[in-house]
């Protein structure tokens, strides 16, 4: 019998020493990056670095800076991202710990009492014996990882470790995107409501010139009810803006993790327009973004499960050791006379499962292969965001500089229709028609520029602009 285990444990050892461990390999789903952006028509200027830290800067405004950083300190979302990340770690360390031998010391004490039954003695008792037995060992087991399997499930944690700090950054990269826009919205909210106090104000005057003329017999009464209806549209708009406000105020609140009140005044002043981005990026670029970091490594991970559910399919050798003392006397346990020890080796090997290995090992393969799929669709994803980004950069900024000729345009006109009215070249129909098409123009002008300012936003994002990987602490400055 002793033979027989001997020659199991060579054979398994000299299979194990030909089997190398389970490793991943990146991969890139198939895809190939192109050498530049398409978008990017521009030809490649002698730098192309974008700074990854602290990109938010680049907008121009101190004030929003400083909002982002706040955001990226105190957001609860970006605090749980943190807490995903001690998850995975703990989780890594669990799965590295069967690497190691486990030592346990141990102590017993038992007290026991025998009957000898068949044995009366006088009186008729039954005779028995007392007896007490103390124990001290450490116990030692490890279970040898000949075919990787445990090393793949430490290497697959780790990997998720990866993956949960890659997320982490993921959430800043998307906290700091979400809290510059909003801080943007904020901005043009406030603007937007200052139109629409001036335009109330301007239509106020409106009614008052018109009211004037009608009563001195100028113009009849359906020009003052006209006017009267414009201003109460333009007193209703203030309320809406007001509203938009304080909606983009409180939403403001919720990304610094605060308290949804209106205790925050962004001011009325837009950063001014992004200045271009150096031409020629490389797609390589994309490299930097988290969510594709992200999934490379689960990726990975994926990988090493397969690895670990073909080599769970292999013997497991364990081998055990355990020495101490024992005696029915305390005193003794100190003395080596009374030690004992024991050594062991366990093998033992699957024969049959009713196909849960094999089940297992299809399982993993599949989870493999949705994880590639899932890295390709999130690399074209990502491709698509930048594509979009430059275009849109070009396209906004030929936008806005149409309509802040046509708010130009428009104003002058209100002012020539103001004119003409009072000196009764024109009627109300048009001075009222002139003075909306101004409002308009100047709201989609203020609109224009928070998108454009956004969609530079979202350029820095596809492109990985990076942000401090955790939250700096709790409280605040």
């Amino acid at each position: 019998m002793r033979l027989l285990l001997h020659s199991a444990l060579m054979s398994t050892l000299a299979c194990a020493a030909c089997t190398a461990p389970v490793t991943p390999s990146p991969r890139d789903g198939g895809l190939v990056l192109p050498e530049r952006f398409l978008a990017d028509a521009a030809p490649a200027s002698a730098d192309t670095t974008i700074d990854a830290d602290l990109w938010w800067r680049r907008l121009g405004d101190d004030r929003l800076g400083e909002t982002v950083e706040e955001a990226l300190r105190f957001n609860r979302d970006l605090a749980a991202a943190a807490a995903r990340v001690d998850v995975a770690r703990a989780r890594a360390e669990l799965a590295g710990a069967s690497l190691a031998p486990a030592l346990a010391a141990r102590l017993d004490a038992q007290r026991r009492r025998f009957n000898f039954i068949g044995l009366p003695i006088a009186g008729g008792d039954v005779f028995s014996v007392t007896t007490n037995q103390h124990t001290v060992s450490l116990d030692l087991s490890w279970e040898l990882d000949l075919w990787g399997r445990v090393r793949a499930g430490e290497a697959a944690a780790i990997a998720d470790v990866e993956a949960a700090n890659a997320d982490l950054r993921g959430a800043a990269h998307s906290i700091a995107g979400r809290t510059g826009k909003a801080w943007i919205a904020c901005v043009e909210a406030a603007q937007q409501l200052r139109l629409a106090e001036a335009t109330a104000a301007s239509r106020a005057r409106t009614e008052e010139m018109v009211r004037r003329r009608f009563t001195g017999g100028v113009r009849p009464a359906l020009d003052l009810h006209l006017a009267r209806a414009d201003r109460e549209a333009a007193d209703a708009l203030v309320q809406t803006r007001l509203r938009a406000r304080e909606a983009a105020i409180r939403a403001l609140h919720v990304l610094l993790g605060r308290y949804p009140g209106l205790a925050l005044d962004p001011g009325t002043d837009l950063p001014p327009s992004p200045s271009p981005i150096p031409a020629g990026l490389p797609a390589t670029m994309l490299r930097r973004r988290p969510d594709l970091a992200a999934a490379e490594r689960r990726l990975a991970t994926a990988d090493l499960r397969v690895g670990e559910a073909k080599a769970d399919r292999w013997p497991r050798l364990s081998l055990t050791a355990s020495g101490g003392t024992s005696s029915n006397e305390l005193s003794d346990l100190v003395d080596l006379d009374f030690r004992q020890w024991t050594l062991g080796a366990n093998l033992l090997a699957p024969i049959f499962d009713g196909g849960r290995r094999g089940t297992t090992i299809e399982l993993r393969d599949a989870e493999r292969r949705e994880s590639e799929a899932r890295f390709a669709a999130l690399v074209l994803q990502a491709l698509a965001e930048v594509e979009g980004a430059l275009a849109n950069a070009g396209t906004l900024a030929e936008e806005e500089a149409h309509l802040a000729s046509a708010a130009s345009q428009s104003r002058a006109a209100a002012t020539i229709s103001t004119d003409r009215y009072v000196r009764g070249l024109t009627d109300i129909t048009t001075l009222l028609d002139t003075e909306r098409r101004a409002l308009a123009a100047d709201t989609a002008l203020l609109a224009v520029r928070r998108v454009r300012l956004e969609n530079h936003i979202d350029l820095m994002l596809a492109l990985g602009g990076g942000i401090p990987s955790e939250p700096a602490g709790d409280e605040r400055p």
